[in-house]
């Protein structure tokens, strides 16, 4: 029987070229996943602040309509005065919350906090939402008709000002920490009031 040779240049890939091979696609494809989670979550993240940004600039475009109907032609009294009602002269500070329950439960023990919906018109019969209708999101932060989901609201007294905190906290899905954003409106206090 005759042996069969093959040409040198006609001879297949070892076993270690084809296992250094498969290494290298394996790692090619592990960094190829992990940066690919990485834009999802940043494009995640990207999307729950933005929705929380347009829903305190909601609020406080509401809150600034109903201060400017109260200085400009006296209508929105009653709105105005539930808003400002309870407000304190304490001022606002974040604290160390490792959740956003425990940020809702701390705020609302020391603050009366509100919400205006955003979803419904506001008329001069609108009744902000109250304590019992706030509550934190699992996701990110909105609003319905009847319910509030990690936006929240508190009036200070400053002086010859009300200062309006609203604060917006939610528990991110990219992110372990809670994700906490805040803003403040000073509104003068209309004349006659």
């Amino acid at each position: 029987m005759r042996k069969i040779t093959l040409p040198a240049t006609r001879r297949g890939d070892t076993m270690i070229e084809v296992l250094f091979a498969t290494v290298v696609f394996a790692l090619v494809a592990i960094l190829t996943i992990a940066l690919m989670n990485n834009g999802l979550s940043s494009a995640i993240s990207s999307i729950e602040l933005t929705n929380a940004r347009n829903l305190i600039n909601a609020e406080a475009e509401s809150l600034r309509f109903v201060h400017n109907a109260v200085a400009t032609s006296g209508t929105y009294k009653n709105l105005w005065g539930s808003l400002v009602a309870n407000a304190t002269e304490e001022p606002y500070s974040v604290d160390d919350s490792t959740s956003c329950e425990e940020l809702l439960e701390k705020m609302s023990s020391k603050y009366t906090i509100f919400a205006l919906s955003t979803t419904t018109p506001i008329t001069e019969n609108t009744t902000p939402l109250s304590e019992s209708s706030i509550t934190t999101s699992e996701t990110y932060p909105y609003m319905d008709d009847s319910t509030s989901y990690s936006l929240w609201t508190y009036a200070r007294n400053a002086g010859d000002v009300y200062e309006f905190y609203i604060v917006s906290c939610w528990d991110s899905v990219s992110s372990s920490a809670p994700n906490i954003l805040d803003t403040v409106i000073r509104l003068t206090k209309p004349s006659g009031i």
